[in-house]
């Protein structure tokens, strides 16, 4: 294992402490991504009850295939994080680099299908404003949704790419 003291970074003056407090941020961190996330889903869920039909219609213009592999390639990124946690905690350095560099390949991986997927709607006219494609009322709705999360997750994906790219 390698030497606790070399880990320790300032203010802390023990490792224990400095843990718990990296553990308490990522904490703070998760809770409130969860509430900005949830809060956008709570609109959509909202909405969605107003416009059932136009979100419907919306939602049959998303190309369910960009989804399911995205969600996959999402999925198995979370996983080889999880390794390079576990990895680290074992102190298995070799493995700490190999899922780290995987994590930031599917991430690179899912922005680029994200990327053909936003091709896709753009030129199918789905980006609210004029000339959107679908008439429905409530679709725009959808759309204007859509790429606020989905644009906010790209987001959050570069930096963690950015991150991980950079730990490893």
């Amino acid at each position: 294992m390698s030497d606790a003291r070399s880990l320790l970074r300032e203010p802390w003056s023990a490792l224990d402490r400095q843990t718990g407090a990296a553990t308490f941020g990522i904490w703070v961190f998760i809770a409130s991504e969860l509430l900005f996330f949830g809060g956008l889903l709570l609109v959509y869920a909202i909405y969605r009850g107003i416009y059932p039909a136009g979100f419907a219609a919306a939602a049959r213009e998303t190309n369910i295939w960009y989804g399911t592999i995205n969600t996959a390639v999402l999925l198995t990124s979370s996983l080889t994080m999880a390794v390079a946690s576990q990895a680290a905690r074992a102190d298995f350095r070799r493995l700490v680099i190999f899922a780290l560099v995987a994590t930031a390949l599917f991430g690179t991986v899912f922005a680029v299908l994200k990327g053909f997927e936003y091709r896709e709607d753009i030129e199918k006219h789905l980006v609210p404003g004029p000339g959107f494609a679908i008439t429905k009322p409530g679709a725009e709705i959808f759309f204007a949704i859509y790429w606020i999360i989905t644009g906010l997750h790209a987001i959050h994906l570069t930096i963690g790419i950015a991150l991980v790219s950079r730990s490893s």
